[in-house]
Formats: C-alpha cells, sequence, structure tokens
C-alpha cells in the first residue's frame, strides 16, 4: 500500500475517532487565518522537513519547517518511508490544544508520516572542460563531482567539450552521465563587422566562415554593418555559419490602410488601452505603449497604419489611425486579406 493511501485511511480512521467522541474537525482554511465569524480550525495538516527533534524519544516538540509540534505518547509515527529524523520530509496531521500561557494554543501531533524522498530533475550541462580532477571537474564556471556510479563515453580530457546529465545532492551537482562530444557537435555564437562577403567564405569580425544554402540570413547583409553569428565548428576547424543576422542596419518602413478584422481581448472594457495584436488588412502588427493611435479603434472600421519592419522580427505599430469618415470600400488593400483568427 502506497504512502497515500496509508496516509488516507490513518487520517479518516482518526476523524472517525474524533467525531465519535464529540471533537470538532475542520479542515485547514485556505486562507490562514479563518473570517471573522468562523471558528478556528481543530485539526491542521502541513508539509515540511524535520528541523529538529528530541534525541533519544519520540516524545517531545518537533520542529517541522518552522512549525513546532508536541509529539505525545498517543502520536502515531509512520517510518515507513524511511526513519523520522532531522532533515526527513514529513506530513504531519496535529490538533490545535490550549497552551499553558492564557490566550495561546499550541499543535499536538496526530500522525506524522514520512515521505518519500521527492526525486531531482536533472539538468543538462554543455561546454568545455576547464579543469578535471580524479571526483570532479569544471565546465562553464560549475563545479560537477563525478565517480564510478557516473557513466561516461568518451575520451573525458581537459579542453573536451562534453554534454553533462546531473542532479543536484547536498554535496552540490553530481553528474549521472558524461558524455564527450565531437568538435563537429559544438556550437559557437560571436559578434562582429562584416568585413567580407564572399561566396561562400564571409569575413565577419576577423573570422572566415563558410555560408551554404542552410544558412538563415536575417537582414539586408552589407559590408561595415555588425552581424551576430551563430556557427557549427567543424572537425577541420572551420565554421558553418548556420544563421547570420545583421544587427544595426535602418529599418525599413511600411505603411497601409486596411479594415480592423481583430483587436486584442478586452479593448472595450479599458479605453485607451489598445496594447496587443491587431490585424489590419489582413497583416498582423503589434501594439505597444508607444504606439500613437488616433481615434477609437473598433472591428469594421479602416485605419491607417506605419510601421518599421525589422529583419526577422514582427511589426511593432508607430503610429495607428482610425479613418473612422472614409468608405471602407475605396480603401486599397496592400495584401491579401487573411482569414479572422
Amino acid at each position: 500500500m502506497s504512502w497515500k493511501k496509508r496516509f488516507v485511511t490513518a487520517f479518516l480512521l482518526l476523524a472517525s475517532l474524533m467525531l465519535a467522541s464529540g471533537v470538532e474537525v475542520a479542515l485547514a482554511h485556505p486562507g490562514g487565518t479563518p473570517p471573522i465569524g468562523v471558528p478556528p480550525r481543530r485539526v491542521v495538516s502541513f508539509r515540511g522537513a524535520v528541523e529538529s527533534r528530541p534525541e533519544g524519544t519520540n516524545i517531545g516538540p518537533w520542529v517541522i519547517s518552522g512549525r513546532t509540534v508536541q509529539v505525545v505518547e498517543s502520536t502515531r509515527i509512520d517510518e515507513t518511508e524511511g526513519p523520522a529524523e532531522v532533515s526527513a520530509r514529513v506530513l504531519a496531521v496535529a490538533r490545535r490544544v490550549p497552551a499553558t500561557d492564557p490566550g495561546e494554543v499550541e499543535l499536538e501531533a496526530i500522525v506524522i508520516c514520512v515521505l518519500p524522498p521527492s526525486p531531482e530533475r536533472p539538468i543538462t550541462i554543455r561546454g568545455r572542460v576547464a579543469e578535471l580532477e580524479s571526483t570532479s571537474l569544471v565546465v562553464n564556471g560549475l563545479t560537477i563531482l563525478y565517480g564510478a556510479s557516473t557513466e561516461i563515453t568518451g575520451n573525458l580530457e581537459v579542453g573536451a567539450y562534453v554534454k553533462i546529465r546531473a542532479v543536484r545532492t547536498a554535496e552540490g551537482l553530481k553528474a549521472l552521465t558524461i558524455e564527450v562530444l565531437p568538435i563537429n557537435d559544438r556550437i559557437i555564437e560571436f559578434e562582429g563587422i562584416i568585413e567580407q562577403i564572399g561566396h561562400p567564405v564571409w569575413v565577419i569580425g576577423g573570422r572566415q566562415v563558410t555560408v551554404s544554402r542552410r544558412t538563415r540570413i536575417i537582414g539586408h547583409p552589407e559590408e561595415e554593418l555588425s552581424a551576430r553569428v551563430r556557427a557549427q565548428v567543424k572537425s577541420n576547424g572551420d565554421l558553418l555559419a548556420l544563421v547570420i543576422e545583421v544587427q544595426n542596419e535602418e529599418p525599413e518602413e511600411v505603411e497601409w490602410r486596411g479594415i480592423i478584422e481583430w483587436l486584442p481581448p478586452g479593448v472595450a472594457a479599458r479605453p485607451l488601452h489598445y496594447y496587443g495584436r491587431w490585424v489590419v488588412g489582413g497583416r498582423s502588427v503589434q501594439v505597444t505603449p508607444r504606439t500613437e493611435v488616433h481615434g477609437t479603434p473598433r472591428i469594421g472600421l479602416a485605419a491607417h497604419v506605419v510601421a518599421p519592419r525589422h529583419p526577422g522580427k514582427p511589426l511593432m505599430a508607430q503610429t495607428i489611425r482610425i479613418l473612422n469618415a472614409e468608405p471602407v470600400e475605396t480603401l486599397p488593400q496592400t495584401v491579401t486579406p487573411q482569414a479572422q483568427p
């Protein structure tokens, strides 16, 4: 039987006994302190880590995630999933009882159930090995432990490019697997000035990169413009450009007229707040707090849009003018209208 089923069974049994004996049972209020007029809860449950507990005996005060509960003779402690020791994760069910000081209450434990340890989700780290010891290595500035249980594929050495699956432990990051990758699996990124555009080799930031049909070029590259490059390192050390994005070229300004086919939800309820995606004349455009909107937009009205177009980025409207007075039929469409979202 799983710990959840065991706990539910124990909780229902205890609740039945307490109801039979006339003790009031209430679920924990989600907001913490109950509202005025609602009686305080008698039985509460919470999860946490055991921070302190009596030594040599279970009887006495336990501190569980900052909350103190008194364990008494009748408290049931379920240690099926492990010992109820300091740092163990537990689920506690307790009842409120009057404390020795007038006006105060304390928690008396009914059940303390040890929870199974939560599995750590592995993380993936890629990079070059900067330091290598017999039990640890440094990659991307992170110290990662490894040992006999770590599965290592390839020749692990300083300078090798590796892919590591690791989990966080009390001692730090511990590698589950370490895979030494071939050099042609390495991806690098850099920025620089386009110094020469050749066929097929370009020179960007003093580096030669090969441009192929698979290279994605964003913008209109020209010499003396800046560019960001994402490239693959081949086995011979050559760079094969995957993406070249031109950085500092002047955006092209586009403008068109069309029918407003889509507005962000809630525009009618928020006057003068039109931020979000519009569709005007079949073309999608983003409206931001910097966009100047003249007039009151409404689906079916005509609008004149001016927007700078940056390569590889969505259209961001600079100005939108609502053309309430112009007949819809006479407005020229610059693009074929798309289906309304």
